[in-house]
């Protein structure tokens, strides 16, 4: 008899632990669920300003940089089957900059003219330019007068 109480006793134990397990595992899930909803959602837009933003305070060296955004508009691709890289427009002011850049300096490639205006627009100063995009001083103190003028 007082085996039998003995094994009672035990079950009623481990049941209750069980529960108790069940309930904090349940619980768990649901706070995973609730922050997954409640974490904002990164736009690629907003990935690639702060990783400029990174590589403009030195915590991103500029092969990782490059590496990152192609990683970021493959990504992009796959999920909305766009590439953000063919969509990106510059607004009225940015468009200014880069025609008067390049009838200023018709030998620079237009891809490095684009990188040396968002750069400036996003804060970039005359030695990050240079460190960055390879561009001479005079280049890059071109650039950085370029866009302070229209911005």
């Amino acid at each position: 008899m007082a085996l039998t109480i003995l094994f009672a006793c035990l079950l009623a134990l481990v049941g209750i632990e069980s529960a108790c397990t069940w309930r904090d595992v349940h619980r768990d899930r649901k706070a995973k669920r609730a922050a997954q909803v409640a974490a904002p959602i990164l736009t690629h837009a907003d990935a690639e300003s702060a990783m400029t933003r990174q590589l403009l305070g030195g915590r991103l060296e500029p092969a990782d940089y490059r590496d990152a955004m192609a990683a970021l508009a493959a990504t992009e691709e796959r999920v909305t089957g766009v590439d953000p890289l063919r969509l990106i427009t510059v607004d009225r002011d940015s468009f200014e900059q880069l025609r008067r850049l390049a009838i200023a300096m018709p030998t620079m490639h237009h891809a490095t003219l684009s990188a040396a205006v968002a750069l400036a627009r996003n804060g970039a100063t005359i030695e990050q330019l240079i460190r960055l995009l390879g561009l001479t001083n005079a280049q890059a103190v071109r650039v950085i007068i370029t866009t302070a003028d229209t911005a």
